[in-house]
């Protein structure tokens, strides 16, 4: 059973930081690209009708999956529409396979900074740009 454990930890480990180092490389590369993922994800009639809930990605709107195909990220599982919002667009959470978090936040007043990573106890965060944060929970019980 404890070796089961820490194969899965490796696994999540692993996983997680393959998907940090692709998201920060394709952030700034592909900046037009995300903006028209949330234009999409914004007005997903199955985002809205499920605000604030985990939504699996094969779930969303045929316009949606293809704006964040066209992003080329990988281990995406479920998006959530937040309700809570800024100048009336939504905050969207992307969320992967292995507790990684992108989260987009339409008035960019998150608590890091572009370029910045910060750890506070089991979470390290990366500020990618003013609207944009990835962060990783590494609490393996919740």
């Amino acid at each position: 059973m404890k070796r089961i454990i820490s194969i899965l930890i490796l696994f999540i480990i692993v996983a997680c930081n393959q998907t940090e180092n692709d998201i920060i490389e394709r952030i700034n590369s592909l900046e037009k690209d995300f903006d028209s993922f949330v234009k999409f994800a914004i007005i997903d009639q199955t985002l809205i009708k499920n605000i604030g809930k985990l939504v699996d990605v094969n779930k969303l709107d045929l316009k949606t999956q293809k704006s964040l195909n066209s992003l080329g990220l990988k281990n995406v599982r479920y998006i959530v529409l937040s309700d809570a919002c800024c100048n009336e667009i939504n905050e969207i959470e992307i969320i992967f396979n292995g507790n990684c978090h992108l989260e987009y936040n339409p008035c960019g007043n998150s608590n890091i900074k572009p370029g910045e990573y910060l750890q506070e106890g089991f979470i390290e965060s990366w500020g990618l740009n003013v609207r944009w944060i990835l962060w990783r929970n590494n609490d393996f019980i919740g």
